[in-house]
């Protein structure tokens, strides 16, 4: 079995026209079933983060809702209606930007719809938002791709890039990263298994392989202790 993004499985499934699949619409785990998929920097760099909290507020409901749309397929959330339309930065986070003329922003190959490349041109959910962000900041971005999700960890770590722009928040990723008080989307996982399976919900998977993407929360859930499988369980 795999556990992955719903969007994410959908979008790959219908592209790819995959059959003999089956996606359970939920874990059934309250650890994984819904999180919020932030913005993520340096903590060395908290200038920034205030920069992007400042950038998110800007957005309208209406805007924030047209990306969900365009992309993932539902509205917003409307809970999430904190909105500020004016930007007022200070004086640090303006000679903070004039320090870092350009931003350096992830962008991941194959993580459609919310951050891939084709032909070399960043697309998905996340991308969009980042760029209406930055147009509304008056702020130059550059989209830095290639690396695996692990290895755009590390980067964050050593400062080669400034911001990955859909993370969960993890307590080993708290440890380096701090993430905008607003999310950008909600998240949520599911288990992708073949149709001959009887799999319902994630305990169904004692002693399984389990498939995730290296760095995925998922994973480190698990190896934590926070959900627990039996002592079989391995990763692909």
């Amino acid at each position: 079995a795999f556990i992955g993004s719903r969007a994410v499985t959908l979008y790959t499934i219908k592209e790819e026209i995959l059959f003999g699949l089956k996606l359970l619409s939920k874990t059934q785990s309250e650890e994984i079933d819904i999180h919020s998929l932030r913005m993520g920097v340096s903590k060395e760099q908290p200038l920034l983060q205030s920069i992007l909290n400042k950038g998110l507020s800007s957005l309208t409901y209406e805007e924030k809702t047209e990306l969900a749309e365009k992309w993932v397929g539902h509205t917003s959330d409307e809970n999430n209606k904190n909105e500020d339309l004016n930007i007022n930065l200070s004086q640090q986070e303006k000679t903070f930007l004039k320090q870092h003329p350009i931003i350096r922003v992830h962008n991941e190959m194959s993580w459609a719809p919310y951050n891939f490349n084709i032909d070399g041109k960043p697309q998905g959910y996340s991308v969009d938002m980042m760029k209406l962000i930055a147009d509304k900041l008056g702020i130059q971005i550059r989209f830095v791709n290639g690396p695996s999700w692990n290895e755009f960890l590390g980067m964050l770590q050593t400062k080669k890039i400034d911001v990955i722009s859909n993370m969960a928040i993890t307590p080993e990723r708290e440890k380096y990263t701090t993430y905008t008080q607003l999310p950008m989307i909600q998240h949520f996982p599911s288990i992708v298994t073949t149709t001959k399976n009887a799999y319902k919900h994630i305990g169904d998977l004692n002693g399984k392989t389990v498939a995730v993407v290296e760095g995925f929360w998922y994973q480190e859930a698990f190896q934590n202790g926070k959900l627990k499988l039996a002592n079989n369980l391995a990763f692909e």
